[in-house]
């Protein structure tokens, strides 16, 4: 082993094949081939340890290695499908309109004092656009009129004599 006046280590080709554990004529081989960082001096090859450690993490297949890898027991969670995408978002949807369903219910059932309350003024009093979105609004109030705890009425007038929906509790 020879050290080089930049410091990194020096070897062989004997030394590389004990280092690799593989034959002298591979080394040959491969040097003469380009498929080792390698260099002559006169006619012996010569291989700097820190070009041979790169190149060997460069050889390296399967995942790269990081400070915290992790073991190779660890569950790695599977990519992500279109089919299992949708699957969530159908999921996510469907607690977002029983949340909406439980929150207009426990409303209606603590406003013990009235039983009609106008659409519009429900949902923006009790900021259900923000919280939940028209479309799941509008789901929610088809599941209670469905379920029964709640009518909605499109021909009620206001002071106005504009029509607007109304909701009755039942």
């Amino acid at each position: 082993m020879v050290q080089s006046d930049n410091g990194s280590e020096l070897l062989s080709v004997s030394q590389l094949a004990s280092y690799l554990g593989i034959a002298e004529r591979t080394i040959f081989l491969w040097a003469q081939q380009n498929k080792l960082p390698a260099f002559k001096l006169g006619s012996m090859w010569r291989f700097r340890r820190a070009d041979i450690d790169e190149w060997l993490e460069n050889q390296r297949s399967g995942p790269p290695m990081s400070n915290d890898s992790r073991s190779i027991l660890d569950p790695i969670a599977p990519p992500s499908t279109k089919m299992r995408q949708r699957e969530d978002e159908e999921i996510a949807e469907a607690a977002l309109l029983e949340a909406c369903v439980s929150y207009i219910h426990s409303i209606i059932k603590e406003e013990t004092d009235r039983t009609v309350w106008t659409l519009d003024q429900f949902v923006k009093s009790h900021n259900l656009e923000e919280r939940f979105g028209d479309q799941c609004i509008e789901l929610a109030l088809k599941r209670l009129t469905k379920n029964k705890t709640i009518t909605i009425k499109n021909n009620t007038k206001n002071e106005y004599g504009k029509q607007i929906k109304t909701i009755h509790r039942r």
